[in-house]
Parts: structure tokens; sequence; C-alpha cells
């Protein structure tokens, strides 16, 4: 699996390292994003995922879990003008 796991914090990822690594090899993830006050630092990551995006591969990172489970409506942006002047202070 190649998936990126949940983000962690820095302090989480230093306590924590064996079990992510451990994680990492067993292939419950590919990729393990660090965070440092808030904002994604480093990935931890398999040899695997590293050598394809080396060699220029995108790695698989699933992006839109939800895709293809929930249908829309075709006029769901039907009231955007209406919900913009109510925004802007319009009366309702």
């Amino acid at each position: 699996m190649t998936e990126t796991a949940p983000a962690i914090g820095l302090f989480e990822a230093k306590t924590h390292f064996s079990r992510i690594v451990d994680d990492l090899v067993n292939g419950r993830s590919g990729a393990v994003p660090v965070m440092r006050r808030g904002k994604p630092a480093v990935y931890i990551v398999t040899d695997a995922f590293f050598r394809q995006a080396a060699a220029g591969g995108a790695p698989s990172i699933r992006y839109g879990l939800a895709k293809g489970k929930y249908r829309l409506a075709r006029d769901i942006d039907a009231g955007n003008a209406e919900v913009l002047r109510l925004f802007r202070g319009g009366e309702p």
C-alpha cells in the first residue's frame, strides 16, 4: 500500500519513530507527513515510495477518498448568486 498516512506532529514522530517505521515496513502506508509548527515539514517514506518518486513516477497518494460515493444535484450551484448577495448584506 502506498497511500499517505495521517499527518503527525514532530514530537509524536520523535517519540514513536520505531512504531512509524514498523508501520511503513509492514505496508500500512507509503509515507507519513510530519508537521512542524502546524506546517508540513518532511515525509518519512518507504524505500519503494522514494524510488518511485525519484524515478519520476508520481507516488500513489490517495486524495478524494469519497470520490464516487456521493451524488450531487445538477443544479447545486443554482443558488450561488443568492448566497453571494446575502453575504454582501442583501435582504433575504
